[in-house]
């Protein structure tokens, strides 16, 4: 049963996706604010169909320690589900992600229209620069930056270094808060599986991190990130069911 719901998911994502890219072609002429409302709508349809098809319901806590405005959001990565969160919890998310992602069909054009920024994981000091001029654009704009420091999802349990460039965008904009991001999304929904567990999960906001240079250098920092998030991530229930009602 849990293979063919996550087969009847597949094809209801992919269907869903190829309505929507079709629909949303005029809206390529919106400013990029403007065009916040279509991605909304995709990642609603997207969460909807992980609840009803697939029995994966989730919960956020901490949601509190996200001031209005700009920010820097430095998640934990562990599934693709993680992606379909943040534009039901932000403002305006801004993720940055690999340049690889903008081939895929539909998704990467329209994820560059929305204002994502795409980067070459070996691009080292070229895609660091790029990275924070685009950024320092989108933090104008108060957007929400979506980093994920690991630079990809990885497993429950496993603990991959953190890239520095989140200590790079903290350095950068010292006045923007950096806020901590754990979640368990890996019991349900694991990398480069195609089938999907039904299960509940949580994505938890952690108190902002101190700026830079306040008591840590950027080596310290980013070892004080990893171990808020970890320790944090450790804390939150494995696989359960979703709760009734």
């Amino acid at each position: 049963m849990t293979a063919l719901r996550s087969f009847v998911y597949l094809a209801a994502q992919w269907a869903w996706t190829l309505v929507l890219a079709t629909l949303y072609i005029p809206g390529l002429l919106l400013p990029t604010r403007w065009f916040l409302p279509f991605m909304r709508f995709w990642m609603a349809g997207m969460r909807r169909m992980a609840r009803y098809i697939l029995g994966i319901t989730w919960e956020v806590r901490g949601l509190e320690n996200v001031p209005p405005g700009p920010a820097i959001i430095a998640s934990r990565h562990q599934s693709a589900f993680d992606t379909f969160l943040f534009h039901a919890l932000l403002d305006f998310p801004v993720y940055i992600f690999k340049k690889e992602l903008v081939w895929i069909p539909f998704v990467g054009f329209y994820m560059l229209r929305a204002g994502m920024i795409p980067i070459d994981r070996k691009g080292g000091a070229s895609a660091m620069k790029t990275m924070l001029r685009h950024s320092e654009k989108a933090l104008e704009r108060d957007a929400q930056v979506v980093i994920f420091p690991e630079g990809t999802r990885t497993p429950p349990g496993e603990r991959k270094p953190y890239h520095p460039g989140v200590v790079a965008l903290a350095a950068r904009f010292p006045e923007v808060p950096v806020i901590p991001v754990a979640l368990n999304t890996g019991h349900v929904w694991k990398r480069e599986a195609w089938i999907k567990k039904p299960g509940h999960v949580v994505i938890e906001f952690l108190p902002p991190m101190p700026p830079v240079g306040k008591g840590l250098d950027r080596r310290a920092y980013l070892t004080e990130l990893q171990d808020r998030i970890e320790a944090t991530g450790a804390k939150l229930p494995g696989p359960r069911e979703a709760p009734h009602g």
